[in-house]
């Protein structure tokens, strides 16, 4: 990721071309991602991770020796089947675990310091990122590929809970009764996946525009790993966090501060469009750590047991499915206007999705 951006210009690709890639990635999981969670919590969620790890590794190796938007747009899509597979099992299978145990008091504790120590692995990723980067543009993708096969014997050694059962064969009806019941039965469950949706996709647009930013503020590439690097320090501590501050604060607070942290950051970077503007892009990572142990911890709070990776993967296609229709809008910006109106056009869009959702959490009740 530190070098991404330099990779796709390298292969010719505008920026256009570049959100457009996102989206078929998104694509990928709008398709998938309910049937998987579905299949995940039917068929375990141990194999749908083993499944996932798989069809992303055959991505990136085809990543990895790719040379066309069209290459491209193929491993792209394989890469949004396979994260549709693994996202949402995951964290269902984590939290049944601590469930199983009687200790799900601690899944958020948990969640926390998970969220964390990635962050701070991907420290050590940025620069090595960086470092290679430098080298070979097309060293860190097969690095990339490398660590994603690693996934699968990881995959193989996962267990499922005690109590899970495997209760047959996947039914389009079940699906859309537990779409109704997240949106139309469950009030608080349908604000918090789309606060999970707003939230996910505003601290994921600046990573794709912050390399743009970096090279118009003429930083060179040998930084881009250390800068990056950076940005994760702070969303490891922003991760670890989250939990002693919820514990202290109103949860509620918490989650809108962090929204109207986001968005007052991307105005921000708009106006002053220097190297100070980069303070801005530290805050949205430190919003990108500090929502989602919180987020998580509530979705599986007001999920029941038999649906959770369902409801998971719902939030995580409604986030892709926004994330399809906004990304190419703000790779049209890159390209025919410049990095700060992306920057402009990405806060005022976050700005309309948020105000709702943030006035609905502000008024619920405990």
């Amino acid at each position: 990721m530190p070098a991404i951006i330099p990779f796709f210009q390298a292969k010719d690709l505008e920026q256009t071309e570049i959100y457009l890639l996102e989206s078929a990635l998104a694509a990928g999981i709008l398709l998938f991602e309910i049937p998987s969670g579905y299949l995940a919590d039917k068929f375990g969620r141990r194999n749908s991770i083993l499944v996932g790890s798989i069809l992303a590794t055959i991505g990136y190796s085809i990543y990895s020796f790719g040379y066309s938007f069209e290459t491209f747009l193929v491993a792209n899509f394989l890469l949004g089947v396979g994260n549709s597979c693994i996202s949402g099992a995951d964290s269902a299978l984590a939290y049944e675990s601590f469930k199983s145990l009687e200790i799900e008091e601690k899944y958020l504790k948990y969640e926390s310091q998970a969220t964390g120590f990635s962050g701070l692995v991907q420290v050590i990723a940025s620069i090595a990122g960086g470092w290679l980067a430098v080298i070979s543009l097309s060293y860190p993708v097969i690095a990339q590929t490398v660590v994603y096969a690693l996934l699968i014997p990881c995959a193989l050694l996962l267990r499922e809970t005690p109590h899970f059962k495997k209760t047959g064969p996947a039914s389009i009806k079940e699906i859309l009764q537990t779409t109704k019941k997240v949106f139309f039965t469950n009030g608080k469950l349908k604000w918090f996946v789309l606060y999970f949706t707003v939230a996910g996709n505003m601290t994921h647009t600046v990573i794709w525009i912050i390399q743009p930013l970096y090279q118009e503020l003429n930083i060179d590439l040998k930084w881009f790993g250390i800068l990056w690097a950076l940005q994760y320090i702070l969303f490891a501590i922003s991760s670890r966090l989250s939990y002693i501050v919820t514990s202290k604060t109103d949860i509620k607070l918490s989650l809108n501060t962090l929204m109207l942290t986001g968005v007052i950051s991307y105005f921000a970077i708009y106006f002053l469009n220097n190297i100070y503007a980069l303070f801005f892009v530290y805050l949205l990572f430190i919003v990108r750590g500090g929502f989602k142990p919180i987020i998580q911890q509530l979705i599986n709070q007001y999920s029941e047991s038999e649906i959770r990776a369902t409801v998971f993967s719902l939030e995580n296609l409604i986030k892709k499915f926004c994330y399809m229709l906004i990304g190419p809008i703000i790779g049209f910006s890159l390209d025919k206007f410049s990095v700060a109106y992306a920057f402009l056009c990405s806060g005022l869009i976050y700005l309309l999705l948020s105000i709702g959702i943030c006035l609905k959490i502000s008024k619920m009740r405990e």
